[in-house]
């Protein structure tokens, strides 16, 4: 594992970690499928509440499915930025830990 630079900021930091989480595709994709899944459920829903009672069958069919659409794209986006926030939240404590080591390291040579 390479070396992080010291002077990197946290969001700079936070952000390659979500990328280096993004390739674990298992639990990356576990989460956004899960996240894509309940609001998808969620805007399908609220397009079936939102159908106008005299729709026409085609309706009754678009209203739901582009509910989900839109559902399940908020979803993708809200478990990326889920993932990003906690990773910002979890930055300066991994940065601290490793200027940390780097000291050590130093003072032991």
């Amino acid at each position: 594992m390479a070396e992080k630079p010291l002077n990197q900021s946290s969001p700079r930091r936070a952000w390659e970690d979500t990328e280096r989480f993004r390739n674990t595709p298992v639990f990356f994709w576990g989460l956004e499928i899960v996240g894509a899944s309940v609001l998808g459920l969620g805007g399908g829903y609220i397009g079936f509440l939102l159908t106008p009672e005299n729709a026409i069958p085609i309706q009754g069919f678009m209203y739901p499915a582009i509910g989900s659409v839109v559902g399940i794209i908020i979803g993708l986006l809200i478990v990326f930025l889920f993932i990003y926030a906690w990773n910002l939240y979890r930055a300066p404590y991994k940065q601290r830990n490793e200027a940390r080591l780097t000291l050590e390291k130093l003072s032991q040579k």
